[in-house]
């Protein structure tokens, strides 16, 4: 292995050079090099693009690629900590809101914003997005379900409550319908379509 190429949105704590830990851990040369990219929801497709670009201007003969997020470790942080704060009211900011908001608006806008204002510009109605949502999940417990994904499933030993489980089967998609669908509530507008149960996840995975 030549070099080792990761798509990650949240490069914080534990993960400020993902690439390359991946490479080491792996037990690849000490030699090989390793880059972390981010292209947000498209990281880990740029990482498969970035390594297929190395690898045909010869710069690497073989490369391994593929993407991480761990969303739920995303951090809170306080603007001028590290330097010391001076008395009075200070800020903590989610840096996982951060990441899922554009910064080039006067206010910030939110990935659910932007849903909620293509759903406007086509006409998407609340019905019709619990319709997809509801379809979309019952097609991933069913695929779960029959096995299809376990020849690419890595199981993972966690520990959770100080029970060993042995980690195994995607945890995203739920037992739904239309009805348990229709009644959460929407997340920025309260006539909007955007709900906990039509949006993106809030996930950990790798791949």
């Amino acid at each position: 292995i030549d070099e080792v190429v990761f798509g990650c949105v949240g490069q914080y704590g534990l993960n400020p050079f993902l690439a390359r830990m991946i490479g080491i851990k792996a037990g690849f040369a000490i030699k090989s090099t390793g880059q972390t990219v981010n292209r947000l929801c498209a990281s880990g497709l740029q990482a498969m693009v970035t390594a297929a670009m190395t690898v045909d201007h010869e710069d690497a003969q073989i490369c391994v690629a593929g993407g991480a997020e761990n969303m739920s470790n995303f951090p809170y942080s306080i603007s001028g900590a590290r330097w010391g704060l001076r008395m009075g009211d200070h800020q903590i900011k989610d840096d996982l809101v951060t990441a899922l908001s554009e910064p080039f608006s006067e206010v910030s806008t939110h990935i659910a914003i932007t849903a909620e204002n293509i759903a406007a510009r086509y006409n998407i109605s609340r019905e019709e997005a619990d319709q997809f949502a509801l379809e979309s999940q019952r097609r991933a417990k069913a695929a779960i379900d029959a096995g299809v994904f376990k020849e690419e499933i890595l199981p993972v030993p966690v520990k959770i409550k100080g029970e060993n489980i042995l980690f195994d089967t995607d945890e995203h998609p739920r037992d739904t319908s239309m009805e348990k669908l229709g009644k959460l509530k929407t997340i920025v507008k309260k006539d909007g379509i955007v709900t906990a149960g039509n949006a993106s996840g809030i996930n950990d995975a790798a791949a």
